[in-house]
């Protein structure tokens, strides 16, 4: 007879425990080697802010050994130390941190922000290629990237967002296909590009120059200029709270794959709505971007919660496909309010490529400098005091499935089409302005055009 003994625990919840355990274990040293890494054997020597996050230095030209407790001793590589609590990381003014992305992963009280002088430190996400550029057959050239994916090439001081999504669709002089599966890039080139080394935006769909990763708070991402990715520049995920964004230079965002195909993709400031709270998106310039300069929508696999106090405010936004969008809200309702900014020159800078993957046609839709679609009808969202103008396509387009109620005030929209609002859509403001030029200008209509666009000069200032 086995005999039972009542003081060990089921086997279950033993394992349980023990698994516990060696996770907290585990955890509790990967903490104490990191703030080993930092500190090292001297903690006095490191200082901080008055919401007491450890203030780190990194420089371009810094080095991993050194202390970055101050700026004559800055660290190289912020990436092991970005999702840290209570960590401020200063990064030095005009300097170039080339990096696939950096990641905010459940971080609390975090700052990224730039050090000494007026010039924003840069996030770069730019790539050369290890090899050079080989003749494929007559006319293309090919070379290895071994990239996940890529967004624009950066050629001869421009950029070439001249995209085809098969081989055989490749016909026009400066058209590229990258092939994902094998990494390799093909170029059609009237010139001999043998030798060459390529460069590129790097990125893939789902990541970004910086990514804010579900479970974060207390994050701050200011004064950077953030360039050069293939998809999002900026990306904020669900289930966050108290982010903002302010004071960034965000531009030449996009190029890569979207998610199941279809258009390409990349935002310079995306917000997933799902269960986020207090997103503050301020005093941003957003520009050359393949999709929206700032846009919140449903995440892909459906919201699990409300989102509230979701703010964009003051941001001046110039050759973009889209100013601000909103999209796809209909699994949960969203509070946002978006006022004081600037949407100008709403256009496709990939000059008619951007949706071009299952076709040769071009682009099939029209750039938008306001786009709320697809909504859900307990949204509540405020459009006050915004200057929307294009010389393409669409200011104001309103498009929803359900019912859908907007607060219109004080805003002016001049484009070719003033703007298209759907039965849906419930609109009635008497204070907005809205101007069509997609004829003869009148003097009147000149003047006021010429107004709104030296304001918006003087808004973008110093980007």
């Amino acid at each position: 007879m086995i005999k039972k003994d009542n003081n060990k625990l089921p086997n279950v919840i033993r394992k349980v425990l023990m698994l516990m355990i060696i996770y907290f274990g585990l955890s509790m040293s990967v903490l104490w080697l990191l703030k080993e890494s930092v500190f090292g054997e001297d903690e006095s020597i490191y200082s901080y802010d008055s919401t007491g996050r450890l203030i780190l230095y990194f420089s371009g030209d810094g080095n991993d050994d050194n202390s970055g407790a101050n700026e004559n001793s800055p660290k190289k590589d912020p990436s092991a130390f970005i999702s840290c609590d209570n960590t401020a990381i200063l990064l030095k003014s005009g300097d170039v941190f080339f990096t696939p992305g950096y990641t905010v992963n459940a971080g609390h009280n975090v700052l990224i922000t730039t050090y000494g002088g007026e010039k924003k430190a840069v996030i770069d996400g730019t790539q050369k290629s290890n090899s050079s550029y080989a003749q494929y057959k007559s006319g293309i050239y090919q070379v290895n990237l071994n990239a996940r994916d890529i967004g624009g090439l950066i050629e001869d001081g421009g950029y070439n967002y001249k995209r085809v999504s098969k081989m055989e669709y490749l016909k026009n002089d400066g058209e590229y296909f990258y092939d994902t599966d094998n990494g390799v890039l093909y170029r059609k080139s009237s010139k001999d590009l043998t030798g060459n080394v390529a460069t590129y935006t790097f990125g893939y769909y789902s990541s970004a120059g910086i990514g804010i990763i579900e479970g974060s708070e207390g994050i701050t991402v200011s004064n950077l200029e953030i360039r050069n990715f293939a998809n999002h520049g900026i990306a904020i995920g669900g289930e966050t709270n108290d982010i903002s964004i302010i004071g960034c230079y965000v531009h030449h965002i996009g190029g890569c794959n979207g998610y199941g195909g279809g258009a390409r993709q990349g935002n310079a400031i995306q917000g997933w709505c799902d269960l986020e709270n207090n997103i503050t998106i301020t005093d941003n310039v957003c520009e050359y971007v393949i999709d929206a300069a700032i846009t919140f929508q449903d995440i892909y696999t459906g919201a699990q919660g409300n989102s509230s106090n979701l703010i964009i405010k003051n941001n001046y936004t110039n050759n973009c496909f889209y100013g601000i969008e909103l999209f796809n809200l209909t699994d949960k309702t969203v509070d946002c309010s978006i006022y004081d900014n600037y949407l100008f020159n709403c256009i496709d800078i990939s000059g008619g490529y951007r949706y071009r993957w299952e076709t040769l046609e071009p682009e099939i839709q029209e750039p938008k400098a306001l786009k709320a679609g697809t909504m859900n009808s307990g949204d509540k969202i405020l459009f006050s005091d915004n200057i929307c103008i294009s010389e393409e396509g669409i200011s104001l387009f309103l498009d929803s499935e359900n019912p859908s109620v907007y607060d219109f005030n004080n805003n002016v929209f001049i484009a070719p089409t003033a703007f298209v609002i759907d039965s849906n859509s419930y609109y009635n403001s008497t204070t907005d302005i809205f101007m069509d030029i997609s004829g003869v200008l009148t003097k009147e209509q000149k003047e006021l055009l010429i107004y709104y666009q030296k304001a918006g000069d003087e808004k973008v200032g110093n980007k």
